[in-house]
């Protein structure tokens, strides 16, 4: 049995036979080189979008700044008020998360979190016909100046985990949690600056706080939705 690698990088294990005559199957020396080249052109076209992309959007902040930061910084003083709050008020979320992105356009990214936990009770067969499951449910949001002059993205997410646990085989002994993503939505807007305000950062603030659904914030709409 042969383990090949390939010049593309892929791999392949091979049966070989002694004796039997072979075609040597590596790539010829001139489609590697034009492979080579085509990665190296491909390179050189995201760098070329990507510092357009930076251009675009550093000229947005230039031009809307001011209400982009006010809008961030509303954000972030509800999440940091919630935070304040006594234990017994914040949950079942517990607490918000909050911090900044980087990302490789500069695009100003911030992340606020939020998660609860959740039982529910499962089919699991004729012995044991239902059984206590244990859920994770995440909400999460990046805000970030869009490379649309005038615009700001938002990226909402919805997952849900399932912990489930692992049994030791020898001894029959439960000895760790395993979460697993049962499901995931994710969602993303561009919505115009000149719209955004407090009573839209309170919005947020209510789904990320498990208080509302997503569809009760204004941008979250089919018409501001990135496809």
């Amino acid at each position: 049995m042969l383990y090949l690698k390939w010049a593309d990088n892929t791999e392949e294990i091979c049966n070989f036979t002694p004796g039997k005559q072979y075609i040597s199957l590596m790539g010829h020396w001139l489609d590697d080189a034009e492979k080579r080249l085509d990665l190296k052109h491909r390179k050189e076209d995201f760098k070329r979008i990507l510092e357009y992309r930076k251009e675009r959007i550093n000229s947005n902040y230039e031009r809307h700044g001011k209400l982009y930061d006010s809008f961030k910084d509303t954000m972030i003083d509800l999440a940091r008020r919630v935070n304040n709050l006594p234990v017994e008020e914040r949950e079942p979320y517990g607490a918000i998360t909050y911090k900044r992105k980087s990302s490789r356009s500069d695009n100003l990214s911030y992340y606020l979190r939020t998660s609860i936990r959740k039982q529910k009770f499962e089919f699991r067969g004729l012995k044991k016909l239902f059984k206590k499951a244990h859920y994770k449910q995440v909400r999460s949001i990046f805000i970030s100046l869009s490379s649309h002059d005038g615009f700001i993205h938002f990226e909402l997410n919805e997952s849900e985990l399932k912990r489930e646990r692992l049994v030791d085989q020898e001894s029959s002994k439960e000895k760790s949690n395993k979460k697993k993503n049962k499901s995931r939505h994710r969602f993303m807007y561009r919505y115009d600056l000149d719209k955004i305000d407090e009573n839209m950062a309170r919005d947020i603030l209510d789904w990320l706080t498990h208080r509302s659904a997503m569809d009760k914030i204004s941008f979250a709409k089919p018409e501001f939705q990135i496809k």
